[in-house]
């Protein structure tokens, strides 16, 4: 699919008949390719399961489209008609079929179609917006002289009301239309806001543009980002269908993973202060056993007869003298 787009890239004017030659045989072999590509999954899994995937249909579209530009390559009178001109037109749907190989792509494009019908409402309801706002230019502007020399930037007409505002709504050159309507100078930095037609202007053009231009435009962009998830999630990339939930749940496991976190450094800092100490305390009982310091040290208790533990060796010093020895 890739060679194919390459290769039909490289029609140009003027072309040379060797190329042009060599530009048609790809084409052949090509679409003898895609051709055979369709019976052969045709016959692998059988008519009615390959039309039941929009996927092949698609193909199956685009090689049927395909095949009127093939004969006439092959029959030179047919390229006189008109309309093998719009068959021709129909190579560059060919890679359409790189989304059907690739999940992103088809993702994507299945974004693009499930947002059609929730950005046709959006459009709606701005289109209900600008008509609000044009009648209302229409009544401010429409009876002053400001807009005068200029031609195509008015509000002396519903119309041009439109255009005017949707070139607003794209921020093309927009604070020339606010000067105008403010009756600033050539260069737009004195204006007579005296008048309560320039006060009107600044909340009339600022609050379009916020409404129009911010609010309208986030909300579409808001809409295809709640499909792309549902789109992701029916191609197995998401493990959920709710944009709010897959935010939720990245905002847990980044405060889980700083908790977990906390929580090592925190045993480990306890088990190097529990090394610490048990290594002071191997020294110190080391020490203690060398010098062999105090009567009940570990070194006196063993050398001790059994006379020093009962002042003479009575009978309960010979007992736990046989105890010891048993």
């Amino acid at each position: 699919i890739m060679s194919n787009v390459a290769v039909m890239s490289m029609d140009h004017y003027a072309i040379e008949p060797d190329f042009a030659l060599a530009l048609t045989v790809l084409n052949f072999i090509f679409t003898t390719c895609f051709i055979l590509e369709m019976i052969f999954k045709m016959m692998a899994v059988g008519p009615r399961r390959y039309f039941s995937d929009n996927w092949n249909r698609l193909d199956f579209f685009i090689i049927v489209m395909s095949i009127p530009d093939l004969i006439s390559e092959v029959v030179p009178q047919l390229k006189q008609l008109g309309f093998m001109t719009v068959f021709r037109v129909f190579r560059i749907a060919r890679m359409f079929k790189l989304i059907s190989k690739a999940k992103g792509l088809r993702t994507l494009f299945n974004t693009l179609i499930i947002s059609i019908p929730a950005i046709f409402n959006v459009a709606s309801l701005l289109l209900l917006v600008m008509f609000m706002y044009a009648v209302l230019g229409m009544n401010v502007f429409g009876s002053t002289d400001r807009f005068d020399g200029v031609p195509h930037v008015n509000f002396n007409n519903f119309g041009t009301s439109m255009l005017t505002l949707f070139r607003i709504f794209t921020l093309d050159n927009w604070s020339s239309v606010l000067a105008v309507a403010s009756d600033c100078n050539d260069y737009g930095f004195q204006c007579n806001m005296g008048s309560a037609t320039s006060v009107i202007a600044a909340l009339y053009f600022c609050s379009f543009c916020i409404i129009g231009t911010l609010v309208m435009l986030n909300l579409v962009i808001a809409v295809i980002i709640d499909n792309f998830v549902e789109s992701a999630q029916s191609e197995g990339l998401l493990q959920t269908n709710n944009f709010v939930d897959l935010l939720q749940m990245v905002v847990t496991l980044k405060l889980f993973v700083r908790i977990m976190r906390q929580k090592l450094e925190s045993l480990k800092a306890k088990a190097e202060r529990r090394r610490k100490r048990m290594a002071k305390t191997r020294r110190r009982s080391s020490l203690h056993v060398l010098t062999g310091a105090g009567s009940s040290g570990p070194l006196s208790a063993l050398t001790a007869g059994p006379s020093s533990a009962g002042g003479g060796g009575g009978p309960r010093s010979q007992v736990d003298v046989g105890k010891k020895t048993n």
